[in-house]
């Protein structure tokens, strides 16, 4: 993942596709969708017990697209469309602890 921001230990690490700009709100759903797919694994149960810890980043389009192609994958939202991006845009992909 990109070190822009210190993470703490556990924490999942959101990164926002920087080719899919977003309004402030679509953005924070997505990160919030992202979460609640990573919630649903049962390797992350301890990330879970912990609070669900994360940070955010907003890497270069090249590190988005290493770090979504990557094995640390833990939850990738693809849109449905609806409002402000195309469908099946990867807005969030999140990197497990």
């Amino acid at each position: 993942a990109p070190a822009a921001a210190p993470a703490r230990p556990g924490a999942l690490t959101y990164l926002l596709n920087p080719d899919a700009p977003m309004s402030s709100g679509k953005t924070l759903a997505q990160i919030a969708h992202a979460a609640v797919m990573a919630a649903d694994a049962p390797e992350l149960e301890d990330w879970v017990r912990d609070g669900c810890p994360g940070r955010v980043l907003a890497p270069s389009p090249a590190a988005f697209r290493a770090a979504a192609a990557g094995d640390g994958v833990v939850a990738r939202v693809a849109d449905a469309g609806l409002t402000e991006v195309a469908p099946g845009t990867v807005t969030v992909v999140a990197l497990g602890p």
